[in-house]
């Protein structure tokens, strides 16, 4: 599956994982943007996830939670999510919320 827009991008990995990289603002626009594309990663959660945020500058509500539903339906699968390049703003936010484990976010990115 590839994603693509001026905010999110999706990648496979090389163990076939998807690596998902966010750039610039994440909002409820975003969301309902990427509603349809978010499900289906929900439903077939993939065994891998990777989140590239170094380019994330703000993110709302809306944007984590759907975020944040993808890492939890990912991690029920069974699956592995981590954050690599986090920007400081998603790592801030992370932290704040309690998600940073969620998010695989360790002190290192």
């Amino acid at each position: 599956m590839a994603i693509s827009s001026t905010r999110m991008q999706s990648e496979t990995t090389q163990s076939g994982g998807v690596r998902i990289v966010l750039t610039g603002d994440i909002d409820m626009t975003f969301t309902v943007e990427h509603q349809a594309v978010l499900e289906e990663l929900v439903t077939d959660p993939p065994s891998e996830l990777e989140f590239e945020a170094s380019g994330l500058s703000f993110i709302d509500s809306t944007g984590l939670r759907a975020l944040a539903t993808l890492a939890t339906c990912v991690r029920s699968s069974g699956g592995e999510v981590r954050t690599i390049n986090s920007s400081e703003p998603f790592r801030r936010i992370l932290e704040v919320t309690g998600l940073s484990e969620r998010f695989g976010l360790d002190a290192q990115t």
